[in-house]
């Protein structure tokens, strides 16, 4: 069975104040094409971060998030033009309502 999508040593931390917050720490995993999973854990175990970061919803601190064979760092070029950029700010634009647009 093909990858769909993987992660391959991934952390994930946060600043909270002076302090460094570890959400994920070096996880791999990866969920074939076609196939199910389920992510179950204690609330603050990282269940939310892992999704974010295999829906390309956040960047990882550390690691490599995959698609198929496609690097999601690499995605970021074609959207803003910089390495692992996220064209957040294009999508942000985009979602902002103005007085010409009707919702």
């Amino acid at each position: 069975m093909s990858r769909s999508v993987g992660v391959y040593d991934v952390t994930k931390e946060y600043e909270l104040g002076r302090t460094r917050v570890a959400a994920l720490r070096g996880v791999t995993l990866e969920v074939g094409r076609g196939e199910f999973m389920a992510v179950a854990g204690p609330s603050g175990s990282g269940k939310s971060t892992l999704l974010n970061l295999m829906g390309c919803l956040d960047h990882p601190t550390s690691g490599r998030v995959a698609i198929g064979e496609q690097d999601v760092a690499a995605l970021g070029r074609a959207v803003d033009g910089t390495p692992g950029g996220s064209g957040e700010e294009e999508r942000a634009h985009a979602a902002t309502p103005s007085p010409a647009r009707r919702w």
